[in-house]
């Protein structure tokens, strides 16, 4: 069962989340710290501000819509993982981890998944003798 702390924790990044579906970007900034840092190892980009963070979600193309699918926050960051998906640019998965203090979020890790993304676990049909080959992971 998790604890007070951890249970405000995971509202500040539920928050955050709903703000961003919602495109309440004044809301969302708010359960940020001025010097948040958060990490998007999959790009290589670090957001260094608070208005780095909102400015970023504001400025991407399209309609997304967010929903948080679940959380964990035991000790330690928040992990959540979240199904954003955007009108123009389609269904992706957010894993993120979520450092909470003085209830905002002061530093996160962002691991994006998306429909491009995935081609690499599909296995290759190869040719052999002739004839079609398929692997026996293939589902």
């Amino acid at each position: 069962m998790r604890g007070v702390d951890d249970e405000r924790a995971v509202g500040v990044v539920t928050r955050f989340w709903e703000a961003l579906d919602a495109m309440a970007w004044d809301a969302a900034g708010a359960e940020l710290r001025a010097d948040i840092v958060v990490g998007l190892p999959d790009s290589g980009r670090v957001l260094t501000t608070r208005e780095q963070v909102v400015a970023f979600n504001a400025g991407y193309p399209g309609r997304s819509r967010c929903a948080v699918r679940r959380t964990l926050g035991r000790a330690g960051p928040v992990a959540a993982e979240t199904e954003v998906v955007n009108d123009r640019l389609g269904r992706f998965r957010c894993a993120g981890f979520s450092e909470v203090d003085d209830g905002v979020i002061v530093a996160a890790d962002e691991c994006w998944v998306g429909p491009s993304d995935a081609t690499w676990r599909r296995p290759p049909r190869r040719r052999q003798a002739g004839r079609a080959y398929r692997s026996r992971c293939a589902t």
